[in-house]
């Protein structure tokens, strides 16, 4: 473990120019805070290049086993005082380590999609916390991957990556221009796209959502775009109290891969004979023919 004890070190400096967009997408390397996300990292195979960490983390109980898998991935680990650690990360309380991690999203024709694939498409999604929410929700969802298109922000921005809870190194993330070619991937592989509209559109548990579907989600001003609109084959609406706001996009996104998922399982369980659960009253409790429910035995008395 290095030790560095000035804020100044050209490590420190080239670390903090990570917390910029153009610094991430030059680099392919993101930061990641936190002994949490640092562990979700390691359990989803991601690389992680250098650690820096403070003393607390190294003589408190989190710190042995999680310098130790650090270490076994061949981490440079470099211990630094808190405002040093300050200095690099994006939070006032970053749990005594910062990583650097390359970076996990992948160009759009990159991305490797399933025979009956569920995707989700973010289109023009630029809060970075709806964006880590909706790729947290996917990997709870067990969605096959998310395309974030144009005007999305970065999923590498550090609110978003915290907003993802781990998630990001469960579902591939892939990065797409235009909805053109977002339309023109899906379509070469056979995957219908299906957007999401307030108020127009079939009802989303009235729809039939097809085996291989991307679900796109849009701005959370503008909704979808016009190219995004124009691509889908079909648009699905939630159903809303009369009065109330649009749900964000995060929540719209939420509600319509469970349903999407929960179709899925009920077909699953269709074609493998599963019975459903009867609805039927059991025998003890069904009324007995030619009498009234609960009416004793024999005959009435006169």
């Amino acid at each position: 473990m290095r030790l560095i004890t000035s804020v100044q070190n050209r490590a420190i400096r080239e670390a903090r120019k990570l917390k910029q967009g153009k610094f991430r997408q030059q680099q392919r390397r993101f930061l990641l805070e936190g002994t949490r996300l640092v562990g979700a990292a390691l359990r989803g195979n991601a690389r992680v290049s250098e650690a820096f960490v403070t003393q607390a983390l190294v003589e408190g109980p989190q710190g042995a086993e999680l310098l130790s898998a650090l270490e076994s991935r061949r981490a440079e680990l470099m211990l630094i005082p808190d405002e040093a650690l300050r200095e690099v990360a994006d939070t006032e309380n970053p749990q005594g380590i910062v990583a650097v991690v390359e970076s996990v999203v992948v160009p759009l024709m990159d991305l490797k999609t399933r025979h009956t694939p569920l995707l989700l498409v973010l289109d023009g999604v630029a809060d970075p916390g709806n964006v880590g929410t909706l790729i947290r929700t996917a990997w709870s969802q067990g969605t096959h991957a998310v395309i974030l298109g144009q005007n999305c922000c970065d999923p590498l921005n550090p609110k978003a990556v915290r907003a993802t809870m781990g998630g990001l190194f469960h579902v591939p993330v892939a990065i797409s221009g235009a909805a053109e070619e977002t339309a023109r991937f899906l379509k070469s592989r056979d995957i219908t796209l299906v957007g999401s509209a307030t108020g127009e559109g079939v009802v989303c548990d009235r729809f039939n959502f097809p085996k291989a579907v991307a679900i796109a989600i849009g701005s959370e001003v503008r909704g979808l775009s016009p190219a995004m609109r124009d691509a889908a084959a079909a648009l699905v609406t939630i159903p809303e109290q009369r009065g109330a706001e649009s749900l964000n996009a995060a929540a719209a996104g939420a509600v319509l891969l469970y349903e999407a998922m929960r179709q899925r399982r009920v077909n699953r369980a269709q074609s493998t004979g599963r019975a459903r659960p009867s609805t039927k009253r059991p025998p003890h409790e069904r009324p007995q023919k030619g009498r009234a429910t609960g009416q004793p035995k024999g005959r009435p008395k006169s």
